[in-house]
């Protein structure tokens, strides 16, 4: 493993989609690491290493958006990632902060340039194409 690779963090409460998207990153040279919950990534600091933060919108406990709204500027991007499709969640997740808000199912190659893009700095994404 490349130890300069970027460091991308992952919150997802489904277990298979967080194995998934862990593959997927691993695959393409990102080190990444996954978590069930914000409250399991706040306590392990893992916030705090990240290059970037893959966040599902809608956790069990505290939401992906307000956990990230809570953190201080200098935060790493945000992907938000969610099942829910709709106008409410994508203006959640783009009010919070995020960089991208994906609708599941996506595409791999899509949710890899997004992460590029919020890493660099690009323009916001809403949604999946």
């Amino acid at each position: 493993m490349d130890t300069d690779a970027p460091l991308i963090v992952v919150v997802d409460d489904d277990a298979s989609m967080s194995q998934a998207l862990h593959r997927l990153l691993t695959a393409a040279g990102f080190r990444a690491r996954v978590f069930g919950s914000v409250e399991a990534l706040a306590a392990d600091d893992g916030d705090r290493t990240a290059d970037c933060l893959v966040l599902d919108l809608h956790l069990g406990g505290q939401g992906g958006a307000s956990w990230y709204a809570s953190l201080p500027a200098s935060r790493p991007p945000a992907v938000f990632i969610s099942a829910r499709q709709d106008p409410v969640s994508r203006r959640s997740a783009m009010q919070a902060g995020g960089h991208a808000f994906i609708a599941k199912p996506f595409d791999g190659a899509f949710f890899l340039d997004s992460i590029a893009r919020a890493m660099d700095g690009s323009d916001r994404r809403i949604a999946a194409p």
